[in-house]
């Protein structure tokens, strides 16, 4: 069966790209510029990981201004380092940040309405691409496999 190997190698390789383009673009943001902002709120958001399993993202949402003009994001880094196994860890972890509260937003000097509160690669982006590797390489044995 021909699909399931295929299947592998398309799949490892989508998570090979995004760990990749993670990597990249923390890796950018190094150099970004730095501005004051403000943290607007936070909040908890459980996702679904596949086979009832989830999965809680802390989620800090603030503004910054560039030029005049106000923006707003929630990106923490270019990592999945505000994921956490339970609600409890994600709601411990915002107890940190309180609404109104400064906060060092670091912008794309091209593109001001991408910022990170946390520059660099953060622990997602050498994980996926990993992962991704292994995955791939499953496939490509099971698709030359007699």
């Amino acid at each position: 069966m021909v699909f399931f190997p295929f299947a592998s190698m398309v799949l490892g390789l989508f998570v090979v790209a995004r760990g990749a383009w993670h990597m990249w673009q923390g890796e950018g943001s190094t150099s970004w510029p730095r501005t004051q902002g403000s943290v607007r709120g936070t909040r908890v958001d459980r996702h679904s990981a596949g086979r009832g399993d989830s999965y809680y993202e802390a989620v800090i949402e603030y503004e910054y201004k560039v030029a005049d003009r106000v923006y707003v994001s929630e990106r923490w880094s270019y990592g999945d380092d505000n994921r956490f196994d339970t609600e409890h860890q994600a709601e411990r972890w915002l107890q940190g940040f309180k609404e109104a509260q400064p906060v060092d937003v670091h912008y794309d000097p091209a593109d001001h309405a991408r910022a990170v509160l946390v520059q660099g690669k953060g622990n997602d982006g050498m994980t996926s691409a990993l992962f991704g590797v292994m995955v791939f390489l499953f496939g490509l044995y099971n698709f030359l496999r007699p």
